[in-house]
Formats: C-alpha cells, sequence, structure tokens
C-alpha cells in the first residue's frame, strides 16, 4: 500500500502546490511559493536614487545584481528572476535611463511627500508644545490663585475665631460681673431681710412676753411681775398685731428675692 504525500502548501497563502491546475514556472518549486506569492516578493525589492546604486543592489530571492527591468511589473529583476517573468516585455537596464528617471522621480515624489508629512508633524508637535506650555502656564496660574483663595480663607477663619473668642472672654467676664453683682445683691438683700426677721422676732418675743403678762395678771401674778415696764404697754396695740400679715410679708420678701436670682449660671470659684 502506497503511502500518501504530503501536501505542498505554498508559504504565504497556502495554496496546494501539487493540483494539476496550477502552473509553476522554473525553480520556483524549490521556495515553496504559488507564482501569485512569488510576484509579490519581488514587489519589495529595494531601490536607490541612484542608477549606478541600483545597478550594485542586489535580489532579495537570488541574491545577485539586478541587471533587467520588466516593464509589465515595473520592476527591476535579476537574471534568474527572468523565468517569473517569461511572458512579461523586459529591456536591459543599461538601455532603461528613462525608466531609472521614472523610478527616480516616483522616489522623488514619495520623498516629497515625506518631507510634507515630516513638516506637518513638526507643526503639529510644535502646536503641541505651544499648547502644553498653554496649559502648564494656565494649570500654575489657577494654583497660585487657589493658593491665595485658601491662604485669604484661612485667615478670614483664624480672625473671625479670634473675634468669637474675644467676643466670647468679654461676654464671659460680663455675665460673671453681672452674677457676681447680683449674689452680692442678693446677700444685702439676705442680710436686709435677717435683720428684718431679727426685729420680727424681737417683736414677736416681747408681744409674747406681753400676753404672758396678761396671763400672770389673770392669774393674780406678784407684784414685781406686774409692775413690769413691759406691762405699760396697752392692750389694744398688742390685740392690733397681725401675725398672719408678718408671715406673708417674710415670704413675699423670700420670693421676690428668687425670682431675680439667675436660674443657671456658673459661681467663680474665689466668690463667696
Amino acid at each position: 500500500m502506497s503511502q500518501k504525500s504530503e501536501p505542498n502548501l505554498c508559504t504565504e497563502c497556502m495554496f496546494d502546490l501539487s493540483s494539476p491546475r496550477v502552473f509553476i514556472i522554473g525553480k520556483i518549486r524549490e521556495y515553496s511559493y504559488c507564482c501569485k506569492c512569488f510576484l509579490k516578493l519581488s514587489e519589495t525589492l529595494a531601490f536607490d536614487k541612484n542608477i549606478e546604486l541600483i545597478k550594485e543592489a542586489q535580489c532579495s530571492l537570488h541574491n545577485r545584481c539586478f541587471d533587467i527591468y520588466c516593464d509589465s511589473c515595473e520592476q527591476l529583476i535579476c537574471s534568474k528572476c527572468i523565468l517569473i517573468h517569461k511572458t512579461h516585455e523586459i529591456s536591459d537596464i543599461d538601455f532603461s535611463g528613462v525608466i531609472c528617471n521614472k523610478i527616480l522621480t516616483s522616489y522623488r515624489e514619495k520623498l516629497d511627500t515625506l518631507c510634507e508629512n515630516a513638516q506637518a508633524i513638526r507643526k503639529y508637535s510644535e502646536d503641541f508644545q505651544c499648547s502644553l506650555k498653554q496649559v502648564h502656564e494656565e494649570t500654575q496660574d489657577n494654583n497660585i490663585r487657589i493658593n491665595e483663595r485658601m491662604n485669604k480663607f484661612v485667615a478670614e477663619a483664624e480672625e473671625n475665631e479670634r473675634k468669637c473668642v474675644v467676643n466670647f472672654e468679654h461676654s464671659a467676664k460680663g455675665y460673671h460681673r453681672k452674677v457676681f453683682d447680683k449674689i452680692t445683691e442678693l446677700k444685702d438683700e439676705m442680710k436686709s431681710m435677717t435683720r428684718s426677721m431679727e426685729q420680727k422676732l424681737e417683736n414677736i418675743h416681747f408681744i409674747s412676753r406681753l400676753k404672758l403678762l396678761e396671763k400672770l395678771k389673770a392669774l393674780n401674778a406678784t407684784p414685781s411681775l406686774i409692775h413690769d415696764p413691759v406691762s405699760n404697754v396697752s392692750q389694744q396695740k398688742i390685740d392690733d398685731f397681725d401675725f398672719q400679715k408678718l408671715s406673708r410679708d417674710i415670704l413675699s420678701i423670700f420670693n421676690q428675692s428668687f425670682e431675680n436670682f439667675p436660674r443657671c449660671f456658673v459661681c467663680p470659684s474665689n466668690m463667696n
């Protein structure tokens, strides 16, 4: 049983080179390329602007100098490439000065296009550098303005804080002074109330003694007690004294004093 041979494929397009419909010229089979791909490879040959240098250039497929020009493909080829261009119109490179000039003209046009592109790129680069510089300057200006506004805001905040502290201290001192004055006033009122209450207590004690004397008189007490100087007070004065009014007056004084007293305050530690 015969072994099936491996398919011979084109290296570029993977086309089956063993197909009977494929016509391959000469030694192209050795390169494993179909005719179409082989011709494409020939288009990548490099040319120099100088004719002498073109003569010295070598074919990339056969490493030979170019000595023939294919008019159909408009390409320089070597003597071995002629098998690929078998049915094409070809001419000797020594008699193709016009064609070489055409090639040089084409390369000059490409070079001019490249120069124009380079100038456009240079212009775009300059515009970009100008824009970048402008953006950098604007960024610096914005940073300076932001820092100035931040410094101004911080200074205003510190000044407002200082004013608030000063106003608070001033208000606190004034409030403490008012509290201290009110406490002093209440102390004076308490002293006055104490004196008034002591006086009224003395009067009450005096009246009690008078009533006691009256009882002693009713019980026929001793003459020494009857002739006590206190007995000179008339019974009418004792009866006219209103004890309930005295209690109401004392309660009213206390209520007035504590109504004026502040409900919530911080008493300084040095206040007695």
